[in-house]
């Protein structure tokens, strides 16, 4: 009622600024796939480890030294997190891969230092050239005979097979 007064009460809130970055993932490293033919992969969803994290924190890979291609995100949940089909690359080439961590309040750290490659394949090497390397001396092989062919690709053709057309049925 009119005249009353209540005792003051004193409100009062605190917080800690955080503006410290987390360091730098320690370790990232390609999981899978693993010894690919001539170090080149034909899966565009690669498996990769960050290492030296802590747990709790956000976890972003990139795909460049400059973290700023931004690949996919997760949280820890050790000092260890595995990225498994959580992104999809679009275009052949040959991709490094580097990470970040991010606190609680939000700072990022540094680009790590530590990084893998991989390498992105699926396209189909071409042949730029097909010389005859025996088979008598002539640039034609006589019915039932043979001939050793030698080919030259873009990229190394390793276990290959190669289909000649014939006036005749195909022949593989």
């Amino acid at each position: 009622a009119a005249g009353n007064f209540s005792a003051c009460t004193i409100l009062s809130a605190s917080y800690e600024l955080d503006t410290t970055p987390p360091s730098a993932p320690s370790g990232v490293t390609l999981t899978d796939p693993l010894g690919c033919p001539g170090g080149k992969c034909s899966d565009p969803e690669p498996d990769f480890q960050v290492s030296g994290l802590t747990s709790g924190y956000g976890v972003v890979l990139y795909s460049e030294s400059s973290c700023t291609n931004q690949l996919a995100s997760a949280t820890a949940s050790s000092t260890t997190l595995t990225f498994t089909n959580s992104f999809s690359l679009s275009s052949d080439g040959t991709y490094t891969i580097y990470a970040t961590q991010i606190d609680l309040a939000g700072n990022e750290s540094a680009c790590s230092t530590a990084y893998d490659t991989y390498a992105l394949d699926n396209s189909d090497p071409t042949l730029t050239s097909v010389s005859i390397v025996s088979g008598g001396g002539t640039s034609t092989a006589e019915m039932g005979g043979e001939a050793f062919l030698s080919f030259t690709a873009s990229e190394p053709l390793g276990s290959s097979t190669v289909k000649i057309k014939t006036a005749g049925p195909e022949r593989t």
